[in-house]
């Protein structure tokens, strides 16, 4: 089975991050990276992107998911080659699977604050947000 390759890419206002996490058992370690965007999130989604090709066999499945309020500058570059995700079903699904015990999130964030109250009786990382508000004059 070819090893697969999960890559979570948050385009914010300022910086841009990117998490990649391997299902093979020799390259399990997470990669992090970080960047600042500097009015340039395109050129500065793809640097991050850049810095995977070294480590990336070209047998490699690679599952791109992107959140942030850039998210949408890339949708006409990878049209159909990524996920859009709701920022805060991303921050709730990525908590409920780590610390699925944990009912509820303050996501502090340059523009805004997300609070997140989470059902941890729910399998779907979709329906773990019970309830969630954003404070969009930090």
């Amino acid at each position: 089975m070819n090893d697969q390759l999960c890559v979570g890419l948050d385009l914010g206002t300022i910086n841009h991050k990117l998490a990649c996490l391997s299902t093979s058992s020799e390259t399990a370690n997470p990669k992090l990276l970080s960047e600042a965007s500097r009015g340039r999130p395109v050129a500065t989604a793809a640097a991050l992107l850049a810095q995977l090709r070294p480590d990336v066999a070209p047998d490699t499945l690679v599952h791109l998911t992107c959140t942030g309020v850039q998210a949408t500058a890339l949708s006409p570059l990878l049209a159909g080659h990524f996920h859009q995700l709701n920022e805060v079903v991303a921050t709730a699904s990525a908590i409920h699977r780590a610390q699925p015990h944990v009912r509820s999130a303050i996501d502090l964030g340059v523009q805004f604050t997300e609070c997140i109250a989470l059902n941890p009786k729910s399998c779907d990382p979709y329906a773990c947000v019970s309830d969630a508000a954003i404070n969009v004059l930090c």
